[in-house]
């Protein structure tokens, strides 16, 4: 609407300006021709500071218009919300209106209303709009609503609706305008839509009291603030801002544009993917990574660079006193919120869904302050460096910043490209092979020898299990033989602190890993992965490691860690068979991930650089609008052809290590069956884990599909005789803080952290699904998968023996790391917690243990 306005008042502008010369020009064409005629008719244009071109400013507002109409079409267009959906007494919104039909030479024609409605409401705009506009002016507006009749006249009643609104608020703004009390009406009609969601909100339960309050302060600041202004400052404000010396600030603009662009749109998605670039590797049509860097960066260009430029240029002084002003308070709000007011996301989907929502109403009030606090105090600063005689200060230290922000994205660019150019390099053949259409098999087991099995599921929540077996029934059958060890904890709350003692054992639990100083992480969780395989290859085992946690400290494929080991198989599969699954589902609404990376690329940077106010609204309404399911079906797809992944060719005794992430993408499933995603709200389903929490429900259902498919696989093996011969761990690094029923009354809520699943079936064992209360921690997967076999029983990397550490109890562990730092020696222990060796249930054996006692 301000642009509208400004628009508005240029068109204005142009038409005093042709009416003044009208009478001029009118003689000049009387009394000359030819080129006499044009020489006179430019110096009369040149006397009055005009030129012919200045004439397209009348269609300025269509202009403007145009983009906007574009997006709505599209997103209308196409809008899978609106298919099928009923309105009124309209059948589709998803397709035309059809209100009337009638047959004509045997076919059946139908009439378009919403489209003929929204005309009607063009042309009485149009009337409102353009009395006392000269005669071309007024036909430009009537064949422009012709032109939206045709083109809209087929389109989804939806979109027509929508466009019939947009038209009835123009109408009205129109009418409001040509009253001369635009302002005066507008401002009341805020208030009264003010007040009102001022007593909604007095009235609910669900608002807290400071809430109520903002609501409150904020109603009272907008009826007060107008009138203190016209009373006291609009002749103060006016002589600071339009009346000061005018001096060219087209370069502040330029420099805080691209400052802004260059922070917002290249330093944090470099900062974000550099972290991980093999995650953002080859993922839909878009291979190398450094791609949505750019893409991110050009969107924010235009934003930020382009639109700033284009308005200054077009508009006079005012805007001219304004805009640079505008421009460094931008700068300085996504400086403050992107730097300085960070916020703790947790892990990043690779769509860019934050892990830690909850964090987003963390000190939103105190950040807020804290920015508007700065920002007022940023103005005076700003209005002193904008003097002709200071200008320079202000431009060399944009320029300064534009160049540091410009060294530290390509810096992090550089670190993609070579991280990917590596990746690439080592799946060339991997990536080869998924361009075939087939499955090909992954675990080759034996029919004559001993098959071991570990299965890694991320963020398995042990005390999910019963719940469902008591759901899907046929588990219990499926899952004979194994022994649930519900009274297991992990050493970590996340993958890289949790995952390398159920992979190593006690040797590399956080403390045991921190004593080891000279070294870096990196190494050791490599030790810790190559343990069990090196174990079993030197046994004679044909071992299969298929992607491992965090290979060499990266999110996926860097196996240098195996090079060494050419007798270990390693391989990575994530997402390899996602086409195949969304084709057999018949999935149309999965988009090409890409396009997911994108939107999310530029999302997540656009929330980090708003006010904290605003955060957990924004992501809300743009995050959660996405179609994020590609995330689960690149694991899942892993599990549900497990058996079009599995033969049984081998002559040897085999291991196998399976990791999935299937438990840590929580997700509403089609619910019993569990076996494809649905819409991110499944009302008819509350969950057999007694709960009515969304992340709890998700996570038990994801849960809940993971073991159902491993049910499948297990009678799969059944079918071909390998059930008995082949021993089976399914195990998890660590459980999940949410409100799990069975600790979310304890003081340390955080325990559920430290539930993972670990269940085991030793061979020939057929016995019903056994519950055994045994003390365990997940580091005893080692002990479990090499129990009575003949494997060595010492660390082929340390020397040490393997010892299960556990008769007193243990010490769990948060660190303060997210994510895999390669230069870092030691975890950062923030919180330790003993549990005793005993019932992990009852809140007396768990206990906080100094964090300095225990180094």
């Amino acid at each position: 609407l301000p642009l509208y306005n400004i628009a508005d008042a240029l068109q204005e502008k142009e038409r005093n300006l042709q009416k003044k010369m009208e009478y001029r020009l009118g003689r000049i064409k009387q009394a000359f021709k030819g080129d006499e005629r044009f020489m006179m008719t430019s110096t009369y244009y040149r006397q009055n500071g005009y030129h012919p071109l200045y004439a397209l400013r009348s269609s300025l507002s269509i202009l403007i218009e145009i983009p906007f109409f574009i997006a709505a079409y599209h997103f209308l267009s196409n809008c899978e919300s609106l298919k099928n959906i009923s309105f009124l007494f309209f059948k589709d919104l998803g397709s035309a209106d059809n209100i009337f039909s009638f047959t004509l030479f045997n076919r059946i024609l139908y009439i378009n209303v919403l489209p003929i409605l929204m005309t009607i409401i063009n042309i009485i705009s149009a009337l409102v709009y353009t009395k006392g506009f000269p005669f071309h002016e007024k036909i430009q507006t009537f064949v422009l609503a012709g032109v939206f009749l045709i083109l809209l006249y087929n389109s989804p009643s939806g979109l027509v609706i929508y466009w019939i609104l947009n038209n009835l608020f123009s109408l009205a703004k129109n009418i409001v305008q040509k009253t001369g009390k635009g302002e005066k009406v507008v401002y009341w009609c805020i208030f009264a839509v003010l007040a009102a969601f001022m007593v909604v909100v007095f009235k609910s339960e669900h608002f807290r009291l400071w809430k109520k309050l903002c609501v409150l302060f904020v109603s009272v600041c907008y009826l007060v603030i107008p009138f203190v202004y016209k009373k006291f400052f609009k002749d103060i404000v006016y002589k600071l801002i339009f009346l000061r010396e005018n001096t060219n600030s087209f370069a502040v603009v330029f420099l805080s544009g691209f400052a802004c662009a260059l922070l917002i749109g290249f330093v944090l998605p470099s900062s974000v993917i550099a972290t991980s670039p093999i995650e953002f590797s080859f993922l839909g049509s878009v291979e190398n990574p450094v791609n949505y860097v750019w893409f991110t960066f050009f969107i924010f260009l235009g934003f930020f660079v382009f639109w700033p430029v284009a308005i200054y240029k077009m508009f006079g002084s005012k805007v001219h006193s304004v805009l640079p002003i505008v421009m460094l308070l931008c700068f300085v709000n996504i400086f403050v919120n992107s730097l300085i007011l960070t916020c703790d996301y947790g892990n990043l989907s690779v769509t860019f869904l934050i892990e830690k929502v909850f964090s987003l109403s963390d000190n939103i009030l105190k950040h807020f302050i804290i920015l508007v606090i700065i920002l007022i105090c940023s103005l005076p600063v700003f209005y002193y460096l904008l003097s002709l005689k200071r200008k320079f200060i202000l431009n060399i230290s944009l320029s300064a910043f534009c160049l540091a922000f410009l060294a530290l994205g390509f810096t992090k660019i550089s670190i993609i490209q070579q991280t990917f150019d590596k990746y690439s390099e080592n799946t060339k053949e991997e990536r080869t092979e998924k361009n075939y259409k087939k499955i090909t098999p992954v675990y080759n087991l034996s029919k004559s020898g001993k098959n071991v099995v570990v299965i890694f599921l991320d963020r398995a929540i042990s005390v999910f299990l019963p719940y469902a077996v008591q759901e899907i029934p046929e588990l219990e059958n499926q899952l004979a033989g194994f022994s649930f060890y519900p009274n297991t904890v992990s050493f970590g709350t996340r993958t890289i602190s949790g995952s390398p003692a159920m992979m190593g054992g006690y040797e590399y639990t956080p403390s045991e890993i921190n004593k080891r100083k000279d070294e870096k992480l990196v190494e050791k969780h490599n030790e810790a992965t190559l343990i069990m395989p090196r174990l079993f290859s030197d046994a004679g085992y044909d071992v299969t490691v298929v992607d491992p946690p965090y290979p060499n400290y990266e999110w996926m494929g860097d196996f240098s860690a195996f090079t060494d080991f050419p007798e270990i198989t390693v391989k990575s599969i994530i997402g390899k068979y996602s086409d195949f699954y969304s084709s057999e589902k018949n999935l149309t609404n999965v988009k090409d991930v890409s396009s997911l990376v994108k939107t999310g690329c530029v999302n997540f940077c656009v929330l980090q650089s708003l006010p904290s106010l605003f955060t957990k609204t924004f992501y809300k309404k743009c995050y959660l609008r996405q179609d994020t399911n590609i995330d689960f079906i690149n694991q899942f797809s892993n599990l549900y052809y497990l058996r079009n992944l599995t033969n049984f060719s081998s002559s040897n005794n085999t291991f196998s290590f399976i990791c999935n992430e299937t438990s840590h993408n929580p997700k509403y499933l089609n619910a019993p069956v569990f076996d494809a995603p649905v819409a991110n709200s499944y009302s008819d389903y509350s969950g057999f884990y007694n709960s009515t929490d969304e992340e709890v429900i998700t996570h038990y259902q994801s849960f809940v599909a993971a073991l159902k498919q491993l049910g499948i696989w297990f009678d799969y093996l059944r079918t071909n005789g390998v059930y008995d011969n082949t021993r089976i761990i399914i195990v998890s690094d660590h459980g999940k803080y949410l409100n799990i029923n069975e600790v979310k009354n304890f003081k340390t809520a955080e325990s559920a952290s430290f539930l993972p699943l670990l269940m085991f079936k030793d061979f020939n064992s057929n016995m019903s699904l056994k519950i055994d209360e045994e003390f365990m921690t997940n580091a005893d997967t080692l002990f479990l998968a090499k129990d009575s076999l003949d494997l060595s029983n010492v660390n082929p990397f340390t020397g040490k023996q393997f010892v299960q550490d556990k008769n007193n109890g243990v010490n769990v562990n948060f660190i303060k790391e997210l994510h895999p730092d390669k230069k870092l020696s030691q975890f950062e222990l923030t919180k330790l917690l003993h549990v005793n060796n005993g019932n992990i249930f009852d809140e007396a054996n768990w206990s906080e243990v100094p964090v300095e006692e225990a180094k």
